[in-house]
């Protein structure tokens, strides 16, 4: 989008596809690939990382609460679930399996109670919401609820906890679900938010995820379009809703982008 702005004379032709394209190829500008760090070409770029998490359905996960469905707080709880897994022998479709899933949170040869195949994603999302089982999402984002002004979906991305806490560029802490509900309203109330993630770094454990983001912020004023940058820190913590947000913090906006301080690594002995 941001490309399509800057130079509206240049036409564009995307082709999407699982082969592999050969870089070489006089009709190939720029190549985007989904894979795994051991399959990236010398020279390439890193765009972004993507983290799946375990989806249920509210009805399942009241009864969860309430004693009358296993428990699901922990990867090992999944042995008592059903697993919607999607039914693909793509190459790219290994990354988005439960079995990828499972080897990479220390349960490689977990068995669940049984498997339900479906073949295309959106299948098993529907699946999981009508409560049939345990589907693998992609992490809530955060920054399509703020351009749609969603405060339903915004809020889902938070978790239940009740210290979870957000900061707004040059605002007090606030603290607890409804508290932040009430400041994103506010938001919200001038139109939706245009937030988009420029630049991330990551950091996680098993159980905790730190991003550390660029956001690009767009705003409409009585001047006319604004724009500043923003630095913001999320924090995600994994339970048995998935990865949940449990607390924002957002720097004062900058009308230039924020420069970037990296120093090389380096080894503790």
């Amino acid at each position: 989008e941001a490309f399509q702005r800057r130079y509206p004379a240049i036409d564009i032709r995307v082709s999407a596809h699982d082969a592999i394209a050969d870089l070489d190829d006089p009709e190939l500008d720029l190549a985007l690939r989904y894979c795994s760090p051991a399959s990236v070409p010398p020279g390439s770029v890193h765009l972004f990382d993507e983290t799946m998490t375990p989806t249920v359905s509210r009805g399942l996960w009241e009864r969860i609460g309430l004693g009358t469905a296993p428990p699901l707080a922990r990867p090992a709880d999944l042995a008592g679930h059903t697993l919607l897994e999607e039914d693909d022998d793509r190459p790219s479709s290994e990354y988005l399996s439960w079995r990828h899933w499972l080897a990479g949170h220390g349960e490689p040869k977990l068995e669940p109670g049984r498997w339900v195949y479906l073949n295309f994603t959106y299948q098993q999302v529907q699946a999981a919401l009508a409560g049939h089982g345990v589907a693998l999402g992609r992490m809530p984002m955060i920054y399509e609820a703020l351009q749609r002004g969603d405060i339903g979906r915004l809020m889902a991305v938070w978790s239940d906890d009740d210290e979870i806490s957000c900061v707004h560029p040059g605002g007090p802490r606030v603290v607890g679900a409804v508290a932040i509900r009430s400041a994103f309203e506010s938001i919200f109330a001038n139109g939706a938010v245009d937030a988009r993630p420029e630049k991330v770094r990551r950091l996680q454990t098993h159980a905790c995820a730190v991003h550390s983001v660029l956001e690009h912020i767009r705003i409409m004023t009585t001047e006319g379009p604004k724009s500043a940058w923003v630095v913001a820190t999320n924090v995600y913590v994994l339970g048995a809703q998935g990865w949940r947000l449990v607390s924002h913090h957002a720097s004062p906006g900058s009308p230039r982008e924020a420069q970037e301080i990296v120093e090389a690594a380096s080894v503790l002995h």
